[in-house]
C-alpha cells in the first residue's frame, strides 16, 4: 500500500514511569483508499498493545481526537505532557493540565487539522546534507574576502528609489 511519506504524532508522556513508557499515536494517509489510519501504542504497564484503526476520513479522524483531548482533560490520572509532531513543522509540547482549556483543546485540534492537510504535499528528507566546516587551522588569505565597500558604488540601479525593510518586534 501507498502511504504518506510523513506522519502526524502525538506522543503522551507519563507522570510514572512504572506505567512502561509512553503512550504513542501515528496518524498517516493511505493513498490507495484516500483515508487516515490510526495507529494507537498504548504500553499497558509494561505489556504493549498496538491498536490499528483504519478507513477514517478526515472529519472521523478530528472526531477521534476530540474525544482523545476532552478525555485527557477529564482523566484524573492523566499524562503529564503531550507532545505533537507535525510534518514541516516545530514540534510542539504542554501540560497534560492545559486540556482542561478548552482553547488548548480547540488548538490542538486545528494543528492536527493543519498537519493532515500537510501529509498529501511533505516529502520526508531522509539525509540532511552536511555543511562543511574549516579547520580552525585553516585561515582564508584575507583577499579572498573583502567586506569594504567600494567607494561611489550604488546599492541600487540608477532610477530606482532605495527601499529599506523594517522589522517590528512587538508582535
Amino acid at each position: 500500500m501507498a502511504y504518506s511519506d510523513t506522519s502526524v504524532y502525538i506522543h503522551l508522556i507519563h507522570n510514572d514511569a512504572s506505567k512502561g513508557g509512553d503512550d504513542t499515536i501515528r496518524i498517516r494517509k493511505n493513498y490507495e483508499t484516500n483515508e487516515f489510519e490510526i495507529i494507537y501504542r498504548d504500553q499497558n504497564n509494561g505489556e504493549p498493545i498496538t491498536h490499528e484503526v483504519t478507513g477514517l476520513y478526515r472529519a472521523r479522524v478530528i472526531d477521534y481526537l476530540y474525544m482523545l483531548f476532552k478525555n485527557q482533560a477529564l482523566d484524573e490520572e492523566g499524562y503529564k505532557s503531550v507532545q505533537l509532531t507535525l510534518p514541516a513543522l516545530p514540534r510542539i509540547i504542554v501540560s497534560g493540565d492545559k486540556f482542561k482549556d478548552l482553547y488548548y483543546r480547540e488548538h490542538f485540534l486545528e494543528a492536527v487539522g493543519s498537519g493532515l492537510d500537510l501529509l498529501d504535499n511533505t516529502e520526508a528528507v531522509k539525509k540532511v546534507p552536511s555543511v562543511r566546516r574549516f579547520s580552525q587551522a585553516y585561515v582564508a588569505p584575507a583577499s579572498q574576502y573583502s567586506y569594504e565597500t567600494p567607494v561611489g558604488r550604488r546599492s541600487t540601479a540608477p532610477g530606482v528609489r532605495p527601499q529599506h525593510l523594517y522589522f517590528d518586534d512587538g508582535i
